[in-house]
């Protein structure tokens, strides 16, 4: 009798173990940062770390500045390819360019940044803020890419002209654009392996107005 009660414990015992093994477990917090943000960004939407952090700097001025969470690619249903972004508790959709740079970002479908004429800002910001160049990349490899970064008027189009020797550079990521919310504004494009090393003039200018505009120089080298 003894054995068979002692037998009927050890079961119980092993029962109540692998109930709780197997039961759902609440994950410890983590914190959240920055840099995991970006390497999930990195990751899923085949970014560079440098273009991974402008899409954070626009999401945050938005008022997205919750944790990554996940990202993954969609299309509309004219096969225009955009990346649904979890970011804390919020999902929006982000449209980028080839090269890295956000063109626009919904919200539950309605249009809360880009550079079209639906999605500007109604006004511009009250503080005038002059164009300046921040960063810009001054020697490139051919083949490899180019970046500028400069603080612009919100609310106001830029565009970018890349001088080569054959003429203003076309290449995907120097389309006009608008600043980001925080007046960050920034082209990012791949120098074409055919252009002849040299010196060539980058100029940005406001489209509206022509004598507000900067210039820098772009050092192109010989891929060895």
């Amino acid at each position: 009798m003894e054995r068979r009660r002692y037998g009927r414990v050890l079961l119980l015992a092993l029962a109540v173990t692998v109930l709780v093994a197997c039961s759902p477990q609440t994950p410890p917090p983590t914190k959240a940062t920055r840099e995991v943000s970006v390497e999930r960004l990195c990751e899923t939407m085949h970014l560079t770390e440098r273009m991974a952090e402008d899409v954070l700097a626009l999401l945050g001025a938005l008022g997205l500045d919750g944790e990554v969470m996940y990202a993954y690619p969609l299309a509309d249903e004219d096969g225009n390819e955009y990346h649904r972004v979890w970011i804390g508790e919020d999902t929006v959709d982000v449209e980028i360019s080839p090269y890295g740079a956000v063109t626009s970002v919904r919200r539950s479908g309605i249009a809360v940044w880009g550079v079209s004429e639906e999605t500007r800002p109604e006004t511009p910001s009250a503080v005038t803020v002059p164009l300046g160049i921040v960063d810009v990349t001054d020697r490139v490899v051919q083949g490899d890419t180019a970046r500028i970064e400069l603080t612009a008027q919100v609310g106001v189009e830029y565009r970018i002209e890349v001088h080569y020797k054959s003429g203003i550079s076309t290449a995907k990521g120097l389309e006009a654009r608008m600043p980001y919310p925080n007046g960050r504004l920034v082209w990012e494009w791949k120098v074409n392996s055919r252009v002849t090393p040299g010196d060539y003039r980058i100029r940005v200018v406001r489209v509206d107005d022509e004598s507000d505009a900067v210039e820098t120089l772009l050092s192109v080298v010989a891929d060895e």
